[in-house]
């Protein structure tokens, strides 16, 4: 029996993920074509430009079997960039104690599916499929980590995967499509009902003091002098807000 599907989606780099003696099968797929139910004891959907550290495999599976009622493992993601910007692309809960953090109930840290292993249970029961829409296509669907919280998810500090950033990656037109994505996987995530959507739309764009603060963001950025990066955080911003609006309200704007 395979023990792991990865299903590696994108062609920017040759996957790095070591078996660690483990029976592991890679797939290269479109977002369309990642299966909507696996056979293996685990699943990692991944996008081909991240790196997984050697004993990944390993450490995740160890967890995996130890608690055995934990639907998705996850970890830090990191990047190979010193610039400012690229930490857009990260996703560290910056855990200083635990090794294995359980964040069930905390949503606004559930993690990517970039890099994630999710077991079969998990996987096959909630069906899960891909976010397409006729703005973006991604791997990422909140709705689906919300789901599989009726089983655990677990984080650890020591499952570390990398990010490797190209000069592309940190242009504004793909940095804002970042942004719009994130925003609409945690917008998608809240969606209730239309009467819960009010109430969210008002407290977010409405109520909100950072809304209300006519000088915002001026403390997005260490060096005010710096307008270039003004700008390139005010459009990530409003990037993540629209789309935080769209995956809400199940909505195009434009």
């Amino acid at each position: 029996m395979i023990d792991l599907n990865v299903f590696v989606v994108g062609d920017k780099r040759e996957i790095n993920i070591d078996n660690n003696g483990y029976q592991i099968e890679v797939v290269h797929v479109k977002e369309h074509e990642i299966p909507k139910k696996i056979e293996s004891r685990f699943a990692i959907i991944t996008e081909s430009d991240l790196s997984f550290d050697k004993n990944f495999v390993k450490n995740a599976i160890s967890i995996a079997d130890i608690f055995n009622d934990a639907g998705i493992v996850c970890g830090p993601i990191k990047t190979n960039s010193t610039k400012d910007i690229a930490k857009t692309y990260e996703y560290d809960l910056g855990l200083s104690g635990a090794e294995i953090a359980d964040i069930t109930r905390e949503q606004n840290n559930y993690p990517p599916i970039n890099g994630s292993l999710i077991r079969k249970e998990t996987y096959n029961r909630f069906t899960y499929n891909p976010t397409i829409t006729n703005r973006h296509a991604t791997i990422e669907n909140k709705r689906f980590i919300k789901l599989a919280s009726s089983s655990r998810i677990l984080y650890s500090k020591n499952l570390t995967k990398t990010k490797h950033i190209s000069e592309e990656d940190l242009t504004i037109n793909n940095l804002s499509r970042y942004s719009y994505n994130l925003g609409y996987q945690h917008g998608s995530m809240l969606f209730h009902g239309r009467q819960d959507n009010k109430k969210e739309l008002w407290f977010k764009f409405v109520e909100s003091p950072e809304v209300l603060d006519r000088d915002m963001p001026r403390w997005l950025v260490k060096d005010s002098s710096n307008e270039e990066y003004l700008e390139q955080i005010v459009v990530i911003k409003c990037n993540y807000q629209i789309g935080f609006f769209e995956g809400l309200t199940n909505q195009s704007l434009i």
